[in-house]
């Protein structure tokens, strides 16, 4: 005569924390901040941030999620993979350079650069890391992209307009709908009246 199975005991099941479904231990993946998301989940997350348009990393208590996470999820060599790995290298560089090439303007990483001069894996072009354009051996003479925060009107008419500049990246962000709390494209958030960093040092009563 057989026993009847026995259920799992509840400690061996865990809440994941996107679905709130009850998950195997087994299939939960631990986070550097102590949170549990079910394989399933994370995979899904992880596919959905490298499809968006402004690639943001996926996140738990605003932390990055690292790649070496992700082992159990997507394999190494999936094209997942290899372009949240991409995306993620450029998101988190401080200092961005891109192929001075028109027809490619890939990202260039700092493994990549050899002192002013950045090469390019793609199209093999050298880009000078000082004024953006094709690598030479002379003095810098102007940045090949104007940059138009400088500008003298643009700043008046960003005075006038009440445009905001994020507080990590300098981006000039208008916002046209919604409360103050902003979300930039590099990761940063911020108050949209104060400009200051909305986790650390806000602290106007603006919300």
């Amino acid at each position: 005569m057989s026993c009847p199975p026995t259920r799992r005991r509840e400690e061996d099941r865990y809440e994941c924390t996107i679905c709130c479904e009850s998950i195997e231990v087994s299939r939960i993946i631990w986070l550097d901040c102590g949170h549990g998301h079910c394989d399933e989940c994370l995979r899904e997350y992880v596919r959905f941030s490298v499809r968006q348009l402004f690639f943001r990393p996926a996140q738990c208590c605003r932390k990055d999620i690292r790649p070496g996470l992700l082992r159990h999820v997507l394999l190494n060599s999936s094209d997942e993979m290899i372009a949240y790995r991409k995306l993620l290298d450029e998101f988190q560089a401080p200092d961005r350079v891109y192929c001075a090439n028109a027809k490619c303007g890939a990202f260039i990483p700092r493994a990549l650069w050899h002192g002013k001069k950045a090469s390019c894996r793609v199209c093999r072009v050298n880009t000078c890391i000082n004024c953006n354009g094709r690598f030479h051996f002379t003095a810098c003479k102007e940045p090949v992209y104007r940059n138009i925060y400088a500008d003298k009107a643009f700043q008046k008419l960003r005075k006038m307009m009440g445009w905001q500049r994020c507080p990590r990246c300098r981006r000039v962000i208008e916002k046209n709908q919604g409360c103050n709390h902003m979300s930039c494209v590099c990761g940063c958030e911020f108050c949209y009246l104060c400009g200051r960093d909305y986790f650390s040092d806000h602290d106007c009563r603006s919300v």
